[in-house]
């Protein structure tokens, strides 16, 4: 839930995006979230370490990625909006 509200709050306040799409799957033992904006989009590996000095961002998402044994990946270029996926094992 954080993971998602944190990615969509990094939307709203970076991407100037007109269109948002969340996609929530179940596949085999795993929850598979998707996130896509048609955004400004950045140069992840520059802006990530960015991040690191200016606030949380994408680094209180890995935080929270980590303890619950996820994954997560982003694809981004700059004018062409972003991609964020999550998958996140189903603990029974």
């Amino acid at each position: 839930y954080r993971i998602i509200c944190e990615l969509l709050l990094n939307i709203l306040k970076h991407a100037k995006a007109n269109l948002i799409f969340v996609k929530i799957t179940i596949v085999r033992k795993n929850y598979y979230i998707s996130i896509v904006d048609d955004g400004i989009g950045f140069d992840f590996m520059v802006d990530s370490k960015l991040n690191k000095t200016k606030g949380f961002g994408l680094f209180s998402i890995n935080e929270r990625i980590n303890s619950i044994n996820a994954r997560f990946n982003i694809k981004s270029n700059r004018g062409k909006g972003t991609i964020a996926t999550i998958v996140i094992p189903i603990k029974k």
